[in-house]
């Protein structure tokens, strides 16, 4: 019986592609966080012209922010729109990558029509937070991208999980998919803040002014904000502990977890900054960056788990499988 000839693994042209994708888009969030804090987004009040014209003068700071946002924003476009279009070219076979260029184009054009609508109703903050729900689950799919065209990603997915479902019942698998969940919600509640104008309601850390408890509704929202950090710093904490114990069987994931937890305390130090510096813009733009960042931590994490190693039950390739199978 003849062998089944292997689809290409993605070379060195689509890792550079994709890891330029994800650097484009982790950089769009976080000038997008500056948009924010510095209140620009109205600096182009049309959409999708810059006051009526595609390069409007440079009349504001706001101005400038803004269009480096949406200029940022085309960049981010064309790398996905390449990444899905050299995906569908040449990597068909590869399931895995296919569905995660393709939902991350699906991603962009949602993310790009939030953009309009985001301007032309002047900012909502109910709006305000799904563009940014959306720009983070754009970011996970570049990002697992990134890892399956690095490793090589299996033909099919399924076919790559142990048959037994050693590795979806692992207790490392569930602690990093809770960690991916936590750390979602966390980036949310703390969008929640800015728009409840809460960001500056407490003044004092790791309490709130001092007090035990919160004195008043932006309080409560602020604080609630810290104990769910807690909680998602407890979880990333144990992940992060958990894939260090794989350090000799998988170095990469052991790698990752350590960076990550690396990421959450940096997260904490700079979220305490905040307060300790009276809020300035630079110290809360690089609180949305190592959020980020920390997303972008926990997702790839996620994925290197979810792929079994070679030691472990199913980590044959389809390929391998069907030539024993010939073989016999």
């Amino acid at each position: 019986m003849e062998q089944p000839v292997p689809a290409s693994a993605p070379g060195w042209g689509f890792r550079v592609l994709s890891l330029s994708a994800v650097l484009a888009t982790f950089a769009l969030i976080t000038l997008g966080g500056v948009v924010r804090l510095t209140e620009s987004g109205l600096g182009c009040p049309d959409w999708p012209l810059c006051q009526g014209k595609v390069v409007p003068l440079a009349e504001s700071h706001h101005v400038i922010i803004e269009y480096s946002h949406r200029l940022l924003a085309s960049l981010v476009s064309l790398l996905v729109l390449a990444l899905a279009g050299v995906t569908w070219w040449r990597y068909r076979a590869r399931k895995p990558i296919v569905a995660a260029a393709t939902l991350a184009l699906v991603a962009l054009g949602l993310q790009v029509i939030l953009g309009g609508v985001t301007v032309l109703t002047e900012l909502p903050p109910a709006i305000v937070t799904l563009h940014l729900a959306v720009a983070q689950i754009l970011l996970a799919l570049l990002v697992a991208a990134l890892i399956w065209g690095w490793q090589g990603a299996p033909r099919n997915g399924k076919a790559e999980m142990a048959q037994d479902g050693t590795a979806a019942r692992s207790p490392l698998l569930r602690w990093v998919f809770a960690a991916v969940v936590s750390t979602y919600l966390l980036i949310l509640s703390g969008s929640y803040v800015v728009a409840a104008n809460a960001t500056t309601a407490c003044l004092g850390w790791p309490l709130c002014d001092g007090g035990l408890l919160p004195a008043s509704q932006p309080q409560w929202v602020h604080m609630s904000h810290r104990w769910l950090g807690a909680v998602v710093g407890g979880v990333v904490v144990w992940a992060g502990f958990l894939s260090w114990r794989e350090l000799r069987q998988r170095p990469a994931v052991a790698a990752i977890g350590a960076v990550t937890v690396a990421l959450f305390m940096a997260q904490v130090l700079v979220g305490a900054a905040n307060p300790w510096t009276r809020f300035l813009l630079e110290v809360r733009a690089l609180h949305l960056s190592l959020a980020t960042a920390l997303w972008g931590g926990v997702v790839a994490l996620f994925v290197v788990v979810r792929r079994p190693h070679a030691g472990q039950p199913g980590a044959l390739s389809r390929e391998t499988r069907l030539s024993g199978k010939a073989q016999r």
